[in-house]
């Protein structure tokens, strides 16, 4: 993220944790808790003092009560010091997992996931640096079945999805088929 600067993401149980360091790694600031109630995914993706984050979440559907795993996003344009408020790039009652974010040296963010139940890879793109994203767009689908103890007998699929942007824009996705 600098420098002499650098953050490290990870995930312990159902909490996103980070911690920074400015000056080489000889010491690392104080962890902050980026997201909480976590499941199902998360990645982490930087440029330069630009930290790219998303997440899955378990959350309730409004509709139904029923449980629903939404993807998330935060970004830091400071290495990691300051964050933005979490915005949902799903909707209220979607069934994600496996978030893959990357982030281009033009600002482009793209964000790939499974869907849960379908199998289908999904995208999102911003071309302005994470402040807004355009539509989902269905990029591929997979046929690999698997089965969840997370969310019970029912049937899931597992894409294993990534995302890479090369230069002029070009956006790459390589998923299990």
């Amino acid at each position: 993220t600098g420098p002499a600067s650098a953050i490290s993401v990870w995930q312990r149980t159902s909490t996103l944790i980070a911690r920074r360091t400015v000056d080489g790694g000889r010491t690392w600031l104080a962890s902050q808790t980026l997201a909480t109630g976590l499941g199902l995914g998360s990645s982490v993706s930087a440029v330069g003092s630009n930290v790219d984050a998303v997440y899955v979440r378990r959350v309730r559907c409004p509709s139904n009560g029923d449980i629903a795993w939404r993807l998330f996003y935060r970004r830091s344009s400071d290495g990691g010091a300051t964050w933005t408020a979490a915005r949902a790039l799903t909707s209220a009652c979607s069934q994600v997992a496996e978030p893959d974010v990357a982030r281009g040296a033009d600002g482009q963010v793209s964000v790939v996931w499974t869907g849960l139940f379908t199998g289908r890879v999904l995208m999102r793109t911003s071309r302005d640096g994470g402040a807004s994203f355009g539509a989902a767009v269905h990029v591929a689908s997979t046929t690999a079945l698997a089965r969840d103890t997370i969310v019970g007998s029912r049937g899931t699929y597992g894409a294993a999805p990534e995302v890479a942007i090369g230069s002029g824009g070009t956006t790459y996705v390589a998923y299990v088929a």
